[in-house]
């Protein structure tokens, strides 16, 4: 913009009034002209005096000015609007008088100019490029920016840098994007690496293919590659280390040198220095981790306190807490799974609160909720269950003491579901069928120490036995049959001790029991083959007296029955004695009435009862096939009243 120096006194052909102090006026027809003055300038064509008036030039809107048809060359015009002040049309445009107060601000009359010259300001640090409210839109440059001697935006082909003393030392590494102050500082031939944050990956030179966001991320690293870090100093010190992955504030920030790691949480794998292949997910996971490879801790504060130890597994809040070091191979599962194991190795936990209990234990497999070990170092064994707890060394425990029933598949091969053991010491091989049928081994290759027992004296021992029903305390509804333990070791000394009974004595007690009947028996069964010959005899002789007696009877009934006098008789049973069904007669007078034949034991106690519902002769066969053999009465009742008793015999 061109600041016109005197102007007005190069311009004063316009005419123009000003009243000098004396009110004179002088137009002389050649020379100079004089405004409140006599002796105007030779040099000059008009000159104006005054110290209380001015020169007036036209005022007029910019569209006014805009509308002014072929402005000459020099017209000046004082602008009411729109930046007001003095303008003068230059040939071209309508040009501002001065960059004074009034000047042209907006920049309006450049639309048609380029700057061609760089935009210094008038003193250092003192003006701005745009305000809060007042942005400028885009920006366009190739090149640099600036802070000082320092830059702090660069862009390039094939990187980019913001901040100060970002990427600064870059020479041929290319596709590297550095954000923040000092960020990939020191790259020089370094690729593909990307660094968001003050001082991230400050010290790399040449490592390739880095990631890392946050202040201090990868700060040390100098040739580590493949590395990506996420948080404040995460990684803050790896040198060489590479193929890392690490998010979360101070993960894995002290690891210098091991690779191929993998920390997720705050403060996850901070200790490690040089260890390799481990993964950590959760706050403070394997926080004290120092050289142990190949581990897996999942959960907040997961392998806690490990610092050496290797091929761990715990996922879980607190699983392996306090595992210190050693050979480790351990595997834990579960919120405090393993929480006190040191240096325990070759265990696995599985379930909340699983191994609790061990410290120093080794092989140990506890599967289930609070599973555990009944002591802090046993070794080779296993509890499966929700609380169940082994409690000696190589042994196995299923199950905490509420487990009521136990399933087992039928896939075992020889139709044998469950076989236990294979010596003396461990079970001989006895075993479950798939049919459920517990079978014990009985070889007699298996055995030794034989005798044979007095079979009559183990069948009176049996005699003696009490047999009791009883049934478990604490259970409901079940019963059992059989005798109390002291009882039977004491009768039979067989078994371990008397709180038990083994499932094979009672049978072969009651074998050689039953081989004691039956001895016996054979010896009645020839008693009773005598006495069987000689009762014949006697039933043959019975049956003809029985014979002649019913004969004799039947005349007897027939005869009293056929009386003529009209009175009620009741008449014995025939046969009698007899074996199921017997005839009974009796005669009822006419006019009876409630006519009753009851039949009771010896006691009086009525057993049966017939009605009869008229008068007359009767015949009444009896089937007492329900009753037991002894002695019964029948009786005879009319209109309530007992006429006749008369008793007979069952025999079956």
């Amino acid at each position: 913009m061109k600041k016109i120096s005197g102007f007005f006194f190069a311009i004063l052909w316009i005419t123009c009034v000003t009243v000098s102090s004396t009110g004179q006026n002088i137009f002389p027809p050649a020379g100079s002209a004089g405004i409140g003055t006599t002796n105007p300038a030779v040099s000059a064509l008009l000159e104006m005096e005054s110290v209380s008036q001015g020169m007036l030039v036209p005022r007029m809107t910019r569209l006014q000015r805009d509308n002014i048809s072929f402005p000459a060359t020099g017209l000046l015009i004082y602008q009411t609007n729109h930046t007001p002040g003095f303008y003068y049309y230059n040939g071209f445009v309508w040009t501002a008088v001065s960059n004074s107060a009034g000047a042209n601000k907006a920049l309006s009359n450049l639309s048609a100019t380029s700057i061609n010259q760089s935009l210094v300001p008038d003193a250092n640090n003192t003006k701005d490029l745009g305000s809060n409210s007042l942005n400028w839109r885009n920006l366009y440059l190739s090149g640099k920016i600036n802070q000082g001697s320092a830059t702090i935006l660069e862009l390039t082909a094939n990187s980019s840098a913001i901040g100060f003393s970002a990427l600064s030392s870059n020479t041929t590494g290319i596709n590297n994007t550095a954000a923040g102050a000092h960020a990939l500082a020191s790259n020089t031939t370094g690729y593909q690496n990307t660094a968001v944050g003050d001082s991230c990956i400050v010290s790399n030179t040449t490592g390739y293919l880095l990631t890392a966001i946050g202040f201090g991320a990868l700060k040390n690293n100098t040739t580590g590659k493949r590395n990506a870090a996420f948080g404040n100093g995460v990684m803050a010190h790896n040198t060489t280390g590479k193929s890392n992955a690490a998010t979360g504030t101070h993960a894995m920030f002290n690891n210098t040198t091991g690779d191929g790691n993998t920390a997720v949480g705050t403060f996850a794998l901070e200790e490690n220095t040089v260890g390799n292949n481990n993964v950590a997910v959760g706050k403070s996971a394997m926080v004290n981790c120092i050289s142990g490879e190949g581990n897996v801790g999942i959960g907040f504060h997961a392998l806690y306190s490990n610092t050496a130890g290797s091929s761990l597994v715990a996922v879980g809040d607190s699983a392996l807490a306090f595992n210190e070091g050693g050979t480790g191979q351990n595997t834990a599962v579960g919120g405090r799974a393993a929480f006190n194991n040191t240096v325990g190795s070759g265990n696995c936990y599985f379930g909340y609160g699983s191994g609790n209990a061990n410290t120093t234990g080794n092989q140990l497999t506890l599967l289930g909720s609070f599973s555990d070990a009944g002591s802090s170092a046993l070794s080779n064994s296993s509890a499966i269950g929700n609380g169940a707890v082994v409690t000696t060394s190589n042994s196995m425990r299923f199950g905490n003491n509420n487990v009521t029933f136990w399933g087992f598949g039928a896939n075992a091969s020889n139709g044998k579901a469950l076989i236990v053991g294979s010596t003396a010491s461990n079970g001989n091989g006895a075993y479950c069928t798939n049919g459920g049928t517990w079978t014990n081994a009985s070889s007699r290759e298996l055995k030794e120490n034989f005798s044979s027992p007095d079979k009559d004296d183990v069948l009176n021992r049996i005699n003696q036995l009490a047999i009791d029903k009883w049934s478990y305390k604490g259970s409901e509804n079940e019963y059992h049959i059989g005798p109390m333990a002291e009882d039977f070791f004491a009768a039979f000394r067989v078994g371990i001790d008397d709180e038990s009974i083994s499932t094979i004595d009672p049978a072969g007690i009651a074998l050689i029991g039953i081989q004691a009947l039956s001895l016996q028996n054979v010896e009645l069964r020839m008693k009773n083959e005598e006495l069987t010959g000689q009762l014949d005899a006697v039933l043959i002789r019975l049956e003809a007296m029985e014979q002649s007696l019913n004969q004799c009877c039947e005349k007897y009934q027939k005869a009293d029955l056929n009386s003529s006098a009209n009175e009620p008789r009741l008449a014995q049973n025939i046969p009698n004695p007899f074996n199921q069904t017997t005839l009974i007669k009796f005669y009822i007078p006419s006019l009876s009435k409630n006519i009753q034949l009851l039949i009771s034991d010896l006691a009086g106690v009525v057993l049966k009862k017939y009605s009869i519902n008229d008068s007359g002769s009767h015949e009444l066969m009896l089937d007492l096939n329900e009753f037991t053999s002894g002695s019964y009465n029948y009786s005879l009742f009319i209109d309530g009243k007992m006429i006749a008793t008369k008793k007979l015999e069952l025999l079956k």
